[in-house]
């Protein structure tokens, strides 16, 4: 069986197959109605779009559902499942993750940000490598243009399409503590199933 072949039996995304009606699209378009700023867009935007679809497959991936973990030597147990919202490069993604506590409540422990290095646990370390480089570099008002402009596309942050990531709502937090999160609610460097 050929790569098409096997292409073929796959089934496709909710963003695939919008990627895959846009180019059909463009290819039926006349010459004189090709807007290329506007084609740039809607390109960017569907494909970020797809980019959430596997950055969430990653993210899921490297959670657990064993019912203890071990972290830094210690056995962390009372599994729950909480949804989790994750800011990438391609805009946010919430996921359903498991969360770990120690015996007699205290701390969270969330294997899958430790896993993947995830920052205040909410950020990929890409996306965190970006907002410290802004909020280094720039003003609150030129941070918050040059994201909307580089990162997660204006398009795919519309209203209702998903994606909640918006410049300025970081500029404004400047990477501080999630509200409701103290400092060091996840712990540890290491989580493996236990």
């Amino acid at each position: 069986m050929g790569q098409v072949e096997v292409m073929k039996d796959l089934e496709l995304t909710d963003a695939e197959q919008a990627l895959r009606e846009y180019a059909r699209k463009i290819g039926s378009m006349r010459v004189e109605d090709i807007d290329l700023l506007s084609i740039e867009g809607e390109v960017r935007a569907l494909v970020e779009a797809r980019a959430r679809e596997v950055m969430a497959v990653a993210l899921k991936r490297a959670d657990t559902d064993a019912p203890e973990v071990e972290i830094d030597g210690q056995r962390w147990g009372n599994r729950r499942v909480d949804r989790g919202e994750y800011w990438s490069m391609f805009g946010t993604m919430a996921i359903e993750r498991s969360t770990y506590q120690r015996a007699g409540g205290g701390r969270v422990a969330v294997p899958l940000d430790l896993r993947l290095g995830m920052v205040e646990g909410r950020y990929t370390p890409k996306m965190a490598r970006v907002l410290t480089h802004v909020i280094a570099v720039t003003t609150e008002e030129e941070g918050a243009a040059l994201l909307a402009c580089c990162v997660a596309s204006p398009a795919a942050c519309a209203e209702g399409s998903g994606c909640t990531f918006r410049g300025t709502q970081v500029m404004e937090r400047r990477l501080r503590p999630s509200p409701g999160r103290a400092r060091g609610d996840v712990v540890g460097e290491h989580a493996r199933e236990a």
